[in-house]
């Protein structure tokens, strides 16, 4: 007989998170909206395939939310871009883009010296 308390889980809940997920909230305010930690709901998630989907689309929903307050926002006086941004990057994995180039040029014969004639200073 498994041990612990009995899942309080409710298929019910699948409508709940893609609501919450309409109004810009985060995994936090969705388990509290459904008296659990989050913990178990990452367990449901991976024991409920209607609720990982149901989490997926809730998730897709809030930063859609999140972006049309940004835009929406953007010309305000008062509009705290860096707040944005932070919050942006923080739910929902948003980075700066780096670009690296590298520039390696190989001179060929300077390394076939080397290789050929190891003892020579020159090399």
């Amino acid at each position: 007989m498994p041990g612990g308390r009995p899942s309080v889980y409710d298929p019910t809940f699948c409508d709940l998170v893609i609501g919450l997920g309409r109004d810009g909230k985060s995994i936090a305010e969705m388990a509290r909206a459904m008296d659990i930690s989050k913990q178990t709901l990452y367990v449901w998630t991976k024991e409920k395939p209607e609720f990982s989907d149901a989490i997926q689309r809730a998730v897709d929903l809030s930063e859609a939310w999140w972006i049309e307050k940004g835009q929406d926002r953007l010309d305000a006086d008062k509009f705290q871009t860096g707040l944005w941004y932070a919050n942006m990057k923080n739910r929902f994995g948003w980075r700066d883009k780096t670009e690296s180039t590298v520039d390696a040029t190989v001179q060929v014969s300077e390394i076939v010296r080397k290789i050929v004639d190891p003892g020579n200073p020159d090399s």
